[in-house]
């Protein structure tokens, strides 16, 4: 680590277990960074726009991958590559995918992945799911006389199940309702019984969420990729002995693909890279690995060596024992911390060149084995338990230490290394330092959680670039005054600091979280400082900054600042949540704002005045009322502006700028937010945000009287369950049920009943949740025996459903096939009117006559209620024939819609909503022109945009943006695009000119070699001016990284 670890690096090395914020050192491991995906604005990408966190409740469902890592080590994480599609997510882990259904999504961290067109149904199917569940642990829990929290639910190979007392049961197999009947009744209905098995069965995880791979059945299994899919999915059944319903066909950018699962987690395979004729692929095979074996490693350090830092990447593929070993003579950058004995395995003789070691967070009892890497500069022993460092002054090359949470009080013995240039020592009892005087050449140092007040002695240590010293009882800090080198300063959490005493002319970042500061009159003293981060303080006004030259970073959340009461030209990030603004309408005095976080303060409208460079503006939880002023932000493209009470999206002028629009939690009237036919933006987005592509629209409402009155009667009955289920401690219940009640009072008998009343009224309701989920308490086993859960049915309430579930299923007896009846035609089956309800009747079922009747029968429907002329009408089934690459016959009109299936799912694009467009001989170079002019204006490579089911997917930080292709060449343009040239990691300095000059040479020879075949021509020079423009202007690695990347392009795409 070069320096503290507070702020993050800026080139991303491997990360050993974060310890205590110290970071590695870019002049020691110099590990280039993975080309990211860009983002704008660049200042804060991260964070916006910022989707709000879900808030998790209790439930008894939890998904491997989700909530718990897989048997394969994998769990979601902020760092996963995902990819969506119409049911769910495909994740990249270790060299395979992992497939996770967005209903498994739901209530947890991860909900805001789900794209709010799909997050509805996914509740429904999570709802459902838990549901059952929990009744039937309900039934079990009776029935065996067990404790409920015994039995937890689990995901097998042939579906949903729940565990208890050491065996499993299918969910499918508990059958409630003729257990109930057969003990209330002495007779049981066959029909009854055999129907209830029957919706148990689909009730698995997996089910309804995939094209599942019997849906071709009773359909045209004639083409040859019918049969080829058909006879692949049988072929990876029998060959991992599972059930073929279990496997599921989806669409992914590469192709068709199926998940199936595997223990508590699934895997997907293309179609493509299945052969019938060879042994299926283990998904977590990895001949690198196997390679690694054979060389003695165990597999601990085989995980570990696959994540170390090296020249070049692990060789994943390597089979040869003698190649693999010169790769381990390479290796720079080892954690092998958190395995017990790290230093007693096999095979680390075989990675001499080591120069940063982990070893930390398991006993060390023998530290002489590091002796053997003659080139070690860094050694990380956090949490080992070792006591005596006179092992140093065997290791003449090491530079810097970590000796993290040892309980260490005595650290004199530094006095012997003066040559050290990083030591962290933080979560010991240390209170003395004076012994840092003699370290004249450390540079990173790290003390945070200890006990120290004076550090007088870092007064003379002129090197020092990085300084963390949180959560200690410093006051003066004079000793780090007129430092020429110092960049980094964290003194968060001590209370008493004196931040005026602090002076100093390099100082570029600092952060003071909770230290009591008032104002943030420092930036006077640090003419160089270009990020302050000052959260959980007492500050009033942000007047001093005015002062700040050459800031551009401010973070000042959970203050007291109720203005912007200040000018400055060079801030560009400002996050101010969780104050007292009212307004911001001082926003234009900030001139250079790009991100503004205003989250949690009480802004009734947008600013007044006009700015023209904020690009991302966060307002969750204000009182904004209006969409009004918007447009005052003339480069606005995100925003994000949950939990307000903006009553219509109505604009007097046309937004042209926005791109995302998240308005959740809002009251937009329901017919604003309707999505027309065949679309996928509400319409009141449309109309008045022509550029929204992305955002979210959930949980919108109508605030008023009886919505007000409604939601306090609603909280108090959920406060007094909560009283009863024992997670609330009783004077907590009342005294916050009191408070919902007089809420109801106040707006039921109130002269004022006006909006403004309402939004007062509603706030304080939120507050109360708030403490409600604040409070919440876990029941006891012994509270949870004695309760009857609430899920449960009463004996009345199952009778009840057993008489409607009866009744129903006389009806089924008296139902006839009518064409007559069909509402519509949907995927492999019709919808058709029965009484009060409707049936689906699957073609399978039907005879040739009856499917040639409901042919006729729907063709007709569909002229009466068509009112486009036909040549148009051709025009568009043409266009989405080959926009979709379907047949024009598998097209049908249907009330002014067409109806088609795509990859088994049925689609309905409404005439009016479709524009043919222009469209050349060339359909894969019209696609090229669209991608690219998308690719221009977001500032990113063509290859870094997905293009799949008709959408171009730009990822933007922590969500995507999708894009509606026009071209129907997007299907051509995937099968023959230029495969993706990875970029070598090469440290050293970058000569545009010397690249430049390989790229024109490249462009020639291009020209030339290819003259007699333009589109491959056409392809390879717009990949190169894309990596002249776009690659090389982020300068992600030196002159000879770029030149290598260009000679592979020239070998795989020119010399051919």
């Amino acid at each position: 680590p070069a320096e503290t670890v507070k702020p993050a690096p800026a080139i991303p090395t491997p990360s050993l277990p974060d310890v205590n914020k110290v970071e590695k050192p870019t002049e020691a491991v110099k590990p280039a960074p993975v080309i990211p995906t860009p983002t704008l604005p660049e200042v804060k990408k991260e964070e916006k726009p910022k989707v709000e966190e879900t808030i998790v409740r209790p439930s008894i469902l939890s998904f491997a991958g989700v909530q718990f890592e897989t048997s394969d080590g994998f769990i979601l994480s902020d760092e996963s590559i995902i990819t969506p599609t119409s049911t769910g997510i495909l994740v990249v882990h270790s060299g395979h995918q992992h497939f996770i259904f967005y209903k498994q999504l739901v209530n947890s961290k991860w909900e805001k992945l789900i794209p709010y067109q799909y997050l509805n149904k996914a509740k429904d199917e999570y709802a459902e799911l838990e549901k059952e569940v929990n009744d039937k642990i309900n039934y079990l829990s009776k029935k065996n006389n067990i404790a409920k929290d015994k039995f937890s639910y689990v995901i097998t190979s042939n579906g949903d199940a729940i565990s208890y007392n050491g065996k499993t049961e299918l969910l499918k197999d508990i059958n409630i309702k003729e257990n109930i009947e057969t003990n209330n009744s002495n007779t049981l209905d066959t029909e009854v019984n055999n129907s209830s098995n029957n919706d148990s069965s689909n009730n698995s995880a997996t089910t309804n969420t995939e094209t599942p791979n019997n849906s071709a059945e009773g359909k045209n299994e004639n083409t040859v990729e019918e049969k080829e899919i058909e006879e692949k999915i049988d072929y990876v059944a029998k060959q991992l002995n599972i059930d073929k319903s279990s496997i599921k066909l989806i669409e992914t950018a590469e192709g068709k693909a199926v998940v199936y699962p595997h223990g508590d987690h699934s895997h997907t395979i293309l179609i493509k890279d299945i052969d019938t004729s060879k042994p299926l692929a283990d998904p977590h095979s990895n001949s690198g690995a196997e390679t690694l074996k054979k060389l003695g490693f165990d597999d601990d350090i085989i995980h570990d060596i696959q994540h170390a830092s090296a020249d070049t990447d692990f060789p994943a593929h390597e089979t040869n024992l003698e190649r693999m070993k010169e790769w381990l003579k390479t290796v720079k950058y080892l954690n092998i911390g958190q395995n017990k004995d790290p230093l007693k395995r096999n095979g680390l003789d075989l990675m001499p060149n080591i120069e940063v070691l982990g070893i930390g967070y398991t006993s060390i009892d023998d530290i002489t084995p590091v002796y053997k890497f003659k080139k070690l500069k860094q050694l990380y022993v956090s949490r080992t338990g070792i006591k005596d460092y006179s092992f140093i002054k065997n290791i003449p090359t090491l530079e810097g230490i970590d000796f993290s949470e040892n309980d260490i009080q005595d650290i004199s013995f530094l006095k012997d290394y003066p040559n050290l240039k990083l030591v962290s020592a933080a979560g010991n009892n240390i209170e003395n330092i004076d012994v840092l005087k003699n370290l004249t050449n450390l540079e990173s140092l790290n003390l945070d959680n200890n006990k120290i007040k004076d550090i007088s002695a870092l007064k003379d240590l002129n090197h020092l670039r990085a300084v963390s010293l949180e959560n200690n009882n410093i006051t003066k800090l004079d000793a780090l005054s007129s430092k020429n080198e110092l960049e980094r300063l964290f003194l968060s959490n001590n209370s008493g600091l004196e931040l005026a005493t602090l002076k100093n002319d390099s100082l570029e970042q600092l952060t003071v979280n909770n230290t009591n500061i008032r104002d943030l009159s420092v930036v006077s003293n640090l003419p160089k400082l270009k990020k302050i981060v000052a959260n959980d303080n007492k500050i009033t006004t942000l007047s001093h900054l005015k002062n700040a030259k050459v800031l551009e970073s401010v973070e000042v959340n959970n203050n007291k600042i109720d203005s912007l009461d200040f000018e400055n030209s060079t801030i560009t990030s400002l996050e101010i949540k969780n104050n007292k603004l009212e307004e911001i309408n001082n926003i234009n005095k900030l001139s250079a704002l790009e991100n503004l976080d205003a989250s949690g303060n009480k802004i009734s409208e947008f600013p007044s005045n006009k700015q023209n460079k904020l690009i991302n503006l966060t307002v969750n939880n204000n009182v904004i009322r209006t969409m009004e002023n918007v447009n005052n932000l003339t480069a606005l493209k995100y925003l994000t502006m949950s939990n307000n009470y903006v009553s219509t999206l109505a604009l007097k002028e046309k937004n042209k700028t926005l791109e995302y629009l998240d308005i959740s939690h809002n009251t937009v009237p329901k017919e604003e937010l309707e999505i027309p036919s065949g679309g996928n933006i509400p319409k009141g987005i449309m109309s008045n945000f022509e550029k929204v592509e992305g955002g979210d629209i959930k949980e919108n409402y109508t605030l008023s009287v009886d919505y007000i009155t409604e939601q306090a009667e609603k909280l108090q009955e959920e406060i007094l369950k909560l009283k009863d289920e024992k997670k609330l401690a009783p004077e907590v219940a009342d005294e916050l049920k009191q408070k919902a009640r007089i809420i109801y009072l106040d707006m039921s008998y109130s002269v004022d009943q006006s909006r403004n009343k309402q939004i007062d009224l509603e706030k304080q309701l939120s507050e109360i949740r708030k403490q409600v989920k604040d409070n919440l308490v876990t029941p006891t086993a012994e509270d949870t025996n004695k309760e009857t859960s609430v899920t449960e049915p009463s004996n009345s309430e199952v009778n009840h459903d057993l008489e409607t579930h009866n009744h129903t299923e006389t009806e089924e007896h008296d139902f006839v096939f009518d064409v007559n009846n069909i509402v519509s035609e949907e995927g492999d089956g019709y919808i058709v009117k029965h009484g009060d309800h409707n049936h689906f009747v699957k073609k399978s079922d039907l005879s040739a006559k009856q499917l040639e009747e409901a042919k006729e029968f729907l063709a007709k429907k569909d002229e009466a209620t068509t009112t486009e002329d036909k040549a148009t009408i051709d025009s568009k089934k043409n266009y989405i024939a080959l926009f979709y690459g379907i047949n024009v016959s598998d097209i049908r009109v249907e009330s002014n819609t067409l109806v088609f299936n795509y990859n088994g799912v049925p689609k309905r694009l409404a005439l009016s909503d479709i524009t043919v467009p222009v469209m050349s001989s060339d359909l894969e170079g019209d696609f090229e022109k669209e991608i690219t002019a998308l690719a221009s204006s977001m500032n990113t490579t063509v290859e870094h945009i997905q293009v799949q089911d008709g959408q171009m997917i730009v990822n933007h930080g922590d969500h995507s943006h999708y894009y509606p292709i026009k071209s129907p060449g997007w299907r051509l343009y995937n099968q023959n695009k230029i495969p993706y040239i990875d970029i070598p990691k090469v440290n050293g300095n970058i000569d545009e000119a010397v690249v430049n000059s390989r790229l024109t040479e490249l462009e020639n020879k291009a020209q030339t070699v290819l003259a007699n075949n333009p589109v491959k021509l056409r392809k390879v020079l717009n990949w190169l001016n894309n990596f002249r423009e776009v690659s090389l202007a982020w300068h992600v690695t030196a002159t000879d990284g770029y030149l290598q990347a260009l000679d592979k392009f020239e070998k795989t795409q020119i010399d051919i």
